[in-house]
């Protein structure tokens, strides 16, 4: 790698460290005179995503780190790739193997489309109920089982070839506040930290994982001096690099987040984060000028060059050790047989299978028999709303294909933006004409929305669903918190999440044809 740092330029090296969001081929292409270190994808489909990372490896000097957010999966950012499950339902399994295999399948398909760097896992323990921005992209509230998980998901990632990145560094599992918006608070002392939020970070190290990702948050007591962890010289090379004894890559979080956009200016953040040991900067909200800001920082000595080379040392030292400085590109053509595989969409449904938890059953409602008339009334916290997934709430369908009489209504965020919600007389009577009626809460995480929790109409709906008398199952297709919201229901299911394997998974457990083996994480 010296030999290749030797021959770059000073604005080469400036442009490695940056790795810019990709909002189209063209502003992409436009951007490659600035000789970024990458692109962060987000929303396509499987094809277009393929041609576009051919496109743009083409036409950068060096290979590009092309980037993504795949946590539990692909599909509901990418279409036309594999769902699996979140990593929560993963935690639910118990399942080591689950952890990996859900790691390779995405990884394999991420590299069918060019995809060579996943920001993950999240190794943030959720102790946190309230938490607004975690939740179930967490394996879970045992720190233990999230290192073990983690470093088992560490694997199945760069095994197949994909560089991970654990995230988020030193742990936002236990904050009340989403840094998209504005600066978390972790209020705890060092011995706590120990034991819980870095646990995971010290097995990521151990499993190798080649990349950490820092947090927008603030932790007084490693930080006295009211700096968020990304431009904490404390944080992260004192504590990271020094104590822990990682040697990989550090990496920003995105920079366009509120905690970091609306309290530090990128005059500041950019060369304080890069001096405090952020070896890559992610997702800048103006990339020429975040660009030109670094480049100016250097040649004024605000950031030595010294420190430049250590960051792109690293930063090329991670392309070669996964092969992405010499990898050939992506083939489009063979998306078909690379990306939802027979092998894959059963691997998906297995984990979910085993990860879907019956949380309670007293009156012993569950499993539903054949013929049973079933009134599925679905609610949502993101009918409007940027959601970090889009799901389709398939959940009837699949119900009603293992022999249920279904009805299904979508009662949306019983608020205003949906008029037709506000007409309860067709829930009340569809619940009249039912024998059982299925509660289907999608509430997910949803950036800068400041809660996963349920408003009160929703509560007061379910109240009025449960005063018809008919036995009421409470299915959570999102935070396993519900049930505090929402208690006295004959059943609560907890699914974590919403891809397509899981509302499968959840249709054929709820009818007793598969076991119920999931645990709470939580």
């Amino acid at each position: 790698m010296r030999a290749m740092l030797d021959e770059m330029s000073v604005e080469e090296k400036v442009g490695q460290v940056f790795v810019f969001t990709f909002t189209s081929l063209p502003q992409a292409l436009a951007d490659m005179d600035m000789h970024p270190g990458g692109f962060v994808r987000i929303y396509s489909d499987a094809l277009t995503m393929a041609r576009q990372s051919v496109a743009l490896q083409v036409a950068s000097k060096i290979p590009l780190f092309l980037s993504a957010d795949f946590e539990r999966g692909i599909g509901s950012t990418v279409s036309g790739a594999i769902d699996v499950a979140t990593l929560m339902c993963i935690g639910a399994t118990g399942d080591l193997q689950c952890a990996t295999d859900s790691a390779r399948i995405i990884a394999e398909e991420a590299l069918a489309m060019g995809v060579n760097m996943n920001y993950v896992p999240v190794l943030d323990v959720n102790i946190n109920p309230l938490n607004p921005i975690i939740n179930t992209r967490s394996f879970g509230a045992s720190p233990e089982m999230v290192a073990r998980m983690g470093a088992a998901f560490i694997r199945g990632t760069q095994d197949a070839g994909v560089a991970a990145c654990g995230k988020h560094f030193p742990g936002h599992g236990d904050t009340t506040a989403d840094s998209h918006t504005d600066l978390a608070v972790v209020d705890a002392d060092r011995d706590r930290l120990n034991r819980v939020e870095l646990l995971p970070f010290r097995a990521a190290i151990d499993a190798g994982v080649d990349a950490i990702m820092s947090a927008h948050l603030l932790v007084p007591s490693l930080e006295p001096d009211h700096l968020p962890a990304t431009l904490s010289r404390r944080v992260l090379q004192s504590l990271l690099r020094e104590e822990l004894g990682f040697t990989g890559m550090v990496v920003s979080d995105a920079l366009d987040m509120g905690a970091i956009a609306r309290n530090y200016p990128p005059e500041k953040a950019i060369p304080v984060a890069v001096n405090a040991g952020c070896d890559q900067l992610i997702m800048p909200a103006n990339a020429r000028k975040s660009y030109k800001i670094l480049l100016q920082a250097v040649g004024d000595g605000v950031v030595s060059e010294a420190r430049l080379d250590e960051a792109v040392g690293r930063i090329l030292a991670t392309k070669q050790k996964r092969g992405v400085l010499h990898r050939t590109d992506c083939s489009p053509s063979d998306l078909p047989d690379k990306t939802m595989t027979n092998e894959h969409q059963s691997v998906a449904l297995d984990i979910a299978l085993k990860g879907v938890t019956l949380a309670r059953n007293e009156a012993g409602i569950l499993p539903l028999a054949a013929g049973t008339k079933v009134a599925c009334i679905l609610i949502s916290n993101a009918e409007d709303s940027r959601s970090y997934y889009l799901d389709p709430k398939t959940i009837g369908a699949h119900l009603a294909l293992q022999g249920l009489e279904v009805e299904t209504f979508n009662a949306g965020t019983l608020d205003e933006r949906n008029g037709k919600s506000l007409e309860a007389g067709e829930y009340m009577a569809a619940a009249s004409r039912a024998d059982v009626i299925i509660l289907a809460a999608y509430m997910k995480v949803i950036i800068n929305s400041g809660t996963v929790g349920l408003a009160e109409r929703y509560v007061r709906f379910a109240f009025s669903l449960r005063d018809m008398g008919k036995p009421i199952i409470l299915v959570s297709f999102g935070s396993p918190y519900l049930e505090r919201d929402i208690p006295g229901t004959d059943a609560y299911v907890c699914a974590y999440g919403a891809t397509e394997p899981i509302q499968k998974a959840t249709a054929l457990l709820l009818t007793g044809k598969k076991p119920w083996l999931g645990s709470l994480p939580v």
